[in-house]
């Protein structure tokens, strides 16, 4: 089997707009799995400047399905501090063509089985999607259905 074909999609913010000030929350059940990445996307940008960029964005892990009680993981809290020397720096989206796409890639032992992405877009840049990709599995999916997909083509 390739390597690609052993991971698990889940879907996290659908394609689309979140409000205002909208703040997304959505959860990843890591059991079973060693790693993991989460993409998340925001659209083509109305403006070309460092304040185009995601609001809050960061990872968050916990024992139960509740983020209120996650705790943040300190190497995937984005700021927009460009000299933070912790966490990681959210890039601004100054791309009014294809939008951005910020990768978070996530080892998971020794970690808790719930991780929460939080995600907050920028008020004039609201068209986001996310997912996340689990890989390292200790029983590979084989079928769409263990992949968490409607179908797929392998050529």
């Amino acid at each position: 089997m390739i390597f690609a074909q052993a991971t698990k999609t889940i879907p996290l913010l659908p394609p689309g707009a979140l409000g205002t000030a909208a703040t997304a929350t959505a959860i990843i059940d890591t059991l079973g799995y060693d790693y993991l990445t989460v993409e998340v996307v925001q659209g083509a940008s109305v403006a070309t400047n460092s304040s185009a960029r995601w609001a809050s964005l960061f990872l968050s892990e916990g024992d139960t399905t509740t983020a209120a009680s996650s705790v943040n993981i300190p190497a995937f809290v984005g700021t927009t501090n460009t000299s933070a020397t912790s966490g990681f720096v959210i890039q601004p989206n100054n791309n009014t063509t294809n939008g951005i796409v910020q990768k978070l890639f996530v080892s998971l032992p020794g970690r808790r089985r719930y991780v929460f992405l939080n995600a907050q877009p920028h008020l004039t840049n609201n068209a986001v999607y996310a997912k996340a990709e689990l890989s390292r599995a200790e029983q590979s999916p084989i079928t769409d259905a263990n992949r968490n997909i409607a179908g797929s083509v392998i050529g």
